[in-house]
């Protein structure tokens, strides 16, 4: 984008009383250091248009280029002032007074108030990743443990909240955003600051989430913990609990007393701990409904569920900030008055506005390429989060192997194979791992991790992923997230590697030979080469056939596969690795969930005889195409 084009206008707006330039053909107003576009609405809400703006002095990589600023304007008469418009204006104090002393990952930031006369601009962190309530909407096929995660997030956003005795009194899905892949809560319009022992007697909220006591006007900070779990009923099951009473309040009341939640019984499926959880937060008495502070230490909410599934590279840090007072600040009290500027910083402005404009496309482009290589990552992540529970598997395996009869004749090579295979998947989570942090280096000199291209994990333009590498702030972040799980991995394979690496250190070529393997692959050495996955596929295939006799030994009698359970499970997990890239697949429209994976894992072990049939049916069919 040039810095000046022909037919570009300057010119000052007086009627606006705000002063206006023109780029590229486009019209944009400014506010102070900001400025935006008029026909750009990225929202519209009950008090006012949201746009897309600018901050033409963030011209360094620590601040946000581009905004999102909402205009709202105030009634001229004061005096004159309808209940309504009373209320509109309480609302605009109260969420300006909240967000500009609040600062936390989870809630939508506040970086400036303008005030023209009688229209306000609030100038607001830009979250463009859609709503809570369209995610939900639109992806299919989120489970139950990633719904604990990110409620886990608004959770942390509430927990700071409660810290400043502050309530929301208008929370739901539409009021959650995303930004990066990070929930946020926004829209404070109805929020107060009050001691948790008060009574409030508003009526204020939405129908579909509203405790019954704010209905009847009389409520405490519970209120929020009712609309909280009306939430999370949402996230899990697409739909409000009481949507079909919500046009007959008489009806409303009366399930809302009987503490009557339903919970469907076909599509998505919940645990019982998490409907346990859901009813508790939407008990209608009060001092029924669970209390904040249990609310906070639920463990099925805490943030270190995905990494320790493996599926989270980031923690989670707890924020110092102010005391907050939100409830009688009025809204003059803070300086929000413009002065108009020179027609040198008119000019300034003009000539800096396309490289703001340019800078907030590429940081528009470095976030977008963010969210994809998050997706990437724990993509990846869940392939090591594989590897690692077979590797335990197998281990678990070796210990039971002596007592397996049917073996009697091939266990000395069954052992070999468990143990050699065990170290190749050990190697592998590690190969793996060192590719991921060298996706992050500018400079590439490749050892680890081979993939489809191998320079561009992700698929974007290449210079749009250059400059990612070079200028994208985020690129530290996440590199120096990979360096420490990956010094993690290490010191966790090489403990578990040590003793096997002594004993291939003494075998003879013979006894190499005879499992089809290499001095390399038994090395130290975790550099990456197209032998070593040929000889992970050959262990795993001889394993396979050498496991197969005891799952074919009750082919005719299959009420009893509970029996030989251990052996179905892992030549299950073996055909899965050897078919590695086509049961784990990544692509920008899909991804493997690996949370609806491993949760499927698990039912695997419970008993569950339609489990059982279905994973024979399924290793025999793997079996034929292998072998026959």
């Amino acid at each position: 984008m040039s810095n000046q084009q022909s037919g570009n206008e300057k010119s000052r707006s007086k009627s606006q009383k705000l002063q206006t330039m023109k780029v590229n053909d486009k019209n944009y107003i400014l506010l102070d250091k900001y400025f935006y576009n008029p026909d750009d609405v990225i929202g519209e809400g009950a008090f006012g248009k949201v746009y897309r703006g600018f901050n033409f002095q963030a011209q360094n990589k620590e601040n946000d280029k581009e905004c999102a600023i909402k205009k709202m304007e105030l009634p001229e008469n004061m005096a004159l002032m309808s209940d309504r418009e009373k209320m509109t204006l309480d609302a605009v104090r109260k969420e300006i007074c909240a967000l500009k002393l609040l600062k936390h990952p989870n809630i939508v930031k506040l970086y400036d108030v303008k005030k023209l006369q009688h229209v306000i601009y609030m100038v607001m962190e830009l979250c463009n990743e859609k709503s809570l309530s369209e995610f939900i909407k639109e992806n299919k096929e989120i489970t139950e443990p990633e719904i604990r995660y990110k409620f886990g997030e608004i959770l942390n956003g509430f927990k700071y909240l409660r810290s400043k005795q502050i309530i929301h009194r208008d929370v739901k899905p539409e009021n959650i955003l995303i930004r990066k892949g990070v929930l946020k809560i926004a829209d404070f319009g109805f929020a107060k600051q009050h001691n948790s022992k008060t009574q409030l007697h508003s009526y204020l909220g939405t129908r579909a989430t509203i405790a019954p006591q704010v209905i009847l006007g009389d409520y405490t900070d519970k209120c929020d913990i009712w609309s909280l779990g009306a939430t999370l009923y949402f996230m899990c099951f697409k739909k409000y609990p009481y949507k079909e009473f919500y046009a007959s309040e008489i009806k409303l009341m009366e399930l809302m007393k009987r503490d009557f939640i339903e919970f469907p019984k076909t599509g998505m499926q919940v645990s019982q701990p998490l409907q346990q959880i859901i009813v508790q937060m939407m008990r209608y008495r009060e001092e029924d409904r669970i209390d904040w502070s249990d609310l906070f230490a639920c463990p099925l909410f805490q943030n270190k569920l995905l990494k320790e599934m493996g599926l989270n590279i980031f923690e989670y840090h707890e924020p110092q900030d102010d005391s907050v007072d939100i409830n009688d600040v009025k809204i003059d009290d803070f300086d929000f008055e413009m002065n108009d500027h020179s027609e040198q910083e008119i000019e300034r402005i003009y000539e800096n506005a396309n490289v703001v404009i340019d800078q907030a496309e590429k940081q528009r482009k470095n976030e977008d390429i963010f969210s994809k290589l998050i997706s990437r990552l724990t993509f990846e992540k869940g392939k090591c989060m594989f590897l690692r529970l077979l590797s335990q598997r197998v281990k678990e395996y070796e210990l039971t192997l002596a007592n397996k009869l049917i073996f009697e004749r091939s266990k000395v090579d069954i052992s070999d194979h468990l143990k050699s295979l065990r170290f190749g998947l050990n190697k592998f989570e590690l190969i793996i791992n060192r590719g991921l942090v060298e996706w992050m280096e500018v400079n590439k000199n490749f050892k680890y991790y081979c993939c489809w291209d191998i320079n561009n994990p992700i698929g974007v333009n290449d210079t749009d992923w250059e400059n990612f590498l070079t200028e994208g702030l985020d690129r530290e972040k996440i590199k120096k997230a990979l360096e420490k799980d990956l010094n993690i991995t290490q010191q966790y394979v090489y403990s578990a590697s040590q003793d096997q690496l002594q004993q291939f250190q003494s075998m003879n070529e013979k006894a190499f030979q005879k499992l089809n393997v290499n001095k390399e692959f038994m090395s130290s050495n975790f550099e990456c080469n197209k032998n070593f996955f040929k000889v992970l596929y050959d262990l795993s295939l001889g394993l396979a056939r050498l496991l197969f006799p005891e799952i074919v030994k009750i082919r005719n009698n299959l009420d009893s596969l509970h029996k030989v359970l251990p052996t179905l499970v892992l030549v299950d997990d073996l055909f899965i690795l050897l078919t590695l890239d086509s049961v784990f697949s990544h692509t920008d429209s899909s991804s493997m969930n690996y949370t609806a994976f491993f949760e499927l894992r698990k039912k695997n072990y419970s008993e569950d005889q339609v489990m059982y049939k279905t994973m024979y049916q399924r290793v025999m069919r793997a079996y034929e195409v292998f072998f026959e």
